[in-house]
């Protein structure tokens, strides 16, 4: 049963594939045909579809060909006239075969089964065997006798093949000579898996019609030794449950390790002749350690601690190097201690590596053993070993602080050089006499601390020590208690305007000094401006009639803090205006005195003018109600005479402005 479901299995698979090949073809249901075209001849071929069909082979073939136009209605030439070829019944080719040669005894033993119908149950596995050998040997089919070379075909010309089968209906096969058949080149891939097997694949869609088994080559280091890595073709055989039924993949077990292998693939056609081959690729086989080492024991031998190991494998001809490495951390930081070339092979190979201290106790340390060639390394996991240490580390030295404007606090000291320290305990105080408190929530070798203080109250000092810790927890002596000075940040109390006031020379005030000791400066502002420092009194002369100001003062500590005072504002009123500007100007030709003048940026309601000779009363002039117009002309001048002007103006509020006065001598 075991036999005829293995044939059943292959039967499908050789259906599939038999398909596939003869797709372009109008077949009968019994065989499917398949044909190539060379550059010197045709091959054809007929390929049965079950056990039945195979059966029919044994009487023979006759094949006619004919000249034709074209592809359509083959059925209807007469084929009687054309060139013919006869195969012989197959017992005449079975008895002419010698069975002492291995080659032929195999093929006669696959011919026994069509002379000499088997029964139901082994059919299919009869059949499958029979074509599969027929189409990936060429020997075989002359013996089967199901194909046709015609070598005395013209290239100019189109044929049509009849082929005529006992008990079948006739075959027909249209040919074009001129369409030389193309081959599709396999293109492979190389992979390497864990069981250090390389895997050779490709994929199959491209070559369906074209490749029915495949020959896979194989060479080391170089392409010249190569040689065929199966000595039988593969075939692309998967059955229904399997995924990627269109890739092919072929393994080669065991490579040669620590050497480059090249493979490449060479498609076989339905008739058992190579086509195509892949382009060779290489995959290199790492020399992989198939053992481990093993970390028994570590000791200790004063100022060195043996470490004691050994090698677990049944080869170790793989290893070149056994090492010893060891480092603080587990799992970083691994320095080589030894390294031990290995010779020879045994089951068991003790070492003992020496790791040299730089004290009797108090050391711990992380080691391991690796196995190493040039291409791969084995190693133990990390193997921890300590000794006791019972002495406290020493007082930390130089401890300084420095607290920066932000309240950031930076605590350094110096390392403290002890092979077993674990880390640092850095405590804090507002006082000497209060308890410390530690800020520190694990242990670390940096020798810097950063603290975060408070500034918004009114303590100054803050107080630090520092404490070693080493990796048996022992608590070393506190540091030297080192004070800190927080930065002042709290402004200083404000200066005060105690009164402010008008007076004819402009705007008076009184004021009060901050009573702050650490002030350093009380400047008095009008608006956004400056005016200087203040104590007592000030008088702002500078004040324009008719403007409402504003100030504060501003006071400075020694720190840089600033506050400011409540603004207090005035109007300074004195009941007239700056006066105008402007000028008077004798023109001695034209015979008049002109006089120009600019008003201020004023609601202003006329102008004014004076006129008199020098040492007369002055007596008003000219009134203008025109503010655009800036200038006017004396004409009733005498030459000889001194003349003095006043222009001044009116605000529309009433308020008269000082005058300007002018001279000018005609």
């Amino acid at each position: 049963m075991q036999m005829s479901n293995l044939g059943r299995i292959v039967h499908l698979w050789v259906f599939s594939t038999v398909f596939f090949l003869a797709a372009n073809h109008l077949n009968a249901q019994e065989f499917k045909t398949v044909s190539k075209v060379t550059d010197d001849s045709v091959w054809i071929k007929w390929l049965p579809t079950d056990y039945s069909a195979l059966l029919n082979l044994k009487e023979g073939a006759i094949i006619r060909r004919i000249e034709v136009s074209s592809s359509q209605n083959l059925e209807g030439h007469n084929y009687a006239s054309g060139k013919q070829w006869t195969i012989s019944p197959l017992q005449e080719r079975f008895d002419a075969l010698n069975r002492s040669d291995s080659v032929q005894d195999r093929m006669a033993t696959l011919l026994e089964p069509i002379l000499s119908p088997v029964a139901e149950d082994a059919q299919n596995f009869a059949f499958g065997s029979a074509l599969i050998e027929n189409v990936t040997q060429p020997l075989f089919q002359k013996e089967l006798g199901n194909f046709l070379v015609d070598a005395s075909i013209e290239k100019r010309k189109k044929y049509a093949y009849k082929i005529e089968i006992k008990e079948t209906t006739p075959l027909y096969v249209f040919i074009d000579p001129s369409e030389k058949t193309v081959f599709t080149k396999p293109s492979i891939g190389l992979t390497l898996d864990q069981k250090k097997t390389v895997v050779c694949s490709w994929d199959l869609t491209p070559l369906l019609s074209q490749s029915f088994a495949f020959d896979v080559e194989h060479a080391v280091n170089n392409t010249q030794s190569a040689e065929r890595l199966f000595k039988e073709p593969y075939l692309p055989f998967k059955s229904e449950f399997e995924e990627n039924k269109n890739e092919a993949e072929v393994r080669h077990e065991g490579p040669e390790k620590g050497k480059m292998h090249y493979y490449r693939v060479i498609g076989r056609d339905a008739f058992g002749a190579p086509s195509l081959a892949s382009e060779w690729k290489g995959i290199y086989v790492p020399n992989r350690i198939d053992a481990y080492p093993v970390i028994d024991s570590v000791t200790v031998d004063g100022f060195s601690r043996l470490v004691h190991a050994h090698i677990e494998s049944e080869d170790i001809s793989g290893i070149e190097i056994v090492q010893l490495t060891y480092s603080e951390n587990k799992d970083s930081g691994y320095e080589i201690v030894r390294n031990i070339p290995l010779e020879g092979s045994t089951k068991h190979r003790q070492f003992i590596f020496t790791a040299d201290t730089k004290y009797a106790s108090g050391d711990a340390f992380y080691y391991k053993v690796a196995l190493l060639n040039s291409d791969d390394t084995v190693s133990t996991q990390p193997f921890y070993h300590f000794t006791l240490d019972q002495d406290a580390p020493i007082r930390p030295q130089n401890l300084n602080v420095n607290i920066d404007e932000n309240g950031v606090a930076e605590v350094t000291w110096e390392p403290l050089n002890d092979p077993g320290l674990l880390g640092y305990r850095i405590f804090r105080g507002n006082s000497k006499r209060e308890e410390f408190v530690e800020r520190t929530n694990r242990l670390s070798l940096e020798t810097k601390w950063i603290d975060t203080l408070a500034l918004d109250n009114l303590t100054s000092e803050v107080y630090f020590f520092v404490q070693g810790v080493d990796a048996n927890y022992n608590q070393g002596a506190h540091s030297d208690t080192v004070m800190g000075l927080k930065p002042d940040t709290i402004p200083p109390v404000a200066g005060l305007i105690r009164k402010i006031s008008m007076v004819e020379s402009g705007i008076s005030l009184e004021m009060i000094p901050s009573s702050s000791a650490d002030a350093v400066s009380n400047v008095l502002f009008r608006g956004t401006s400056a005016l200087g420092e203040v104590e007592a009194e000030y008088l702002d002369s500078t004040a324009v009639p008719g403007k409402f100001y504003s100030y504060y003062i501003q006071t400075t500590d020694r720190s840089g803090n600033v506050s400011v005072s409540k603004k207090v504002s005035q109007k300074y009123e004195p009941g007239f205006r700056p006066a105008p500007t402007g000028s008077a100007t004798a023109d001695f030709q034209n015979n008049f005195v002109e006089i120009a003048y600019e008003l201020p940026k004023l609601d202003i309601y006329a102008v004014q003018i004076y006129r008199c000779k020098k040492g007369e009363p002055s007596r008003r002039w000219k009134t203008i109600h025109d503010l655009e117009q800036t200038t006017i002309q004396d004409r009733s001048i005498r030459i000889g005479e001194t003349y003095q002007y006043q222009v001044k103006y009116i605000t529309k509020e009433g308020i008269h402005s000082l005058p300007l006065e002018l001279e000018v001598s005609f």
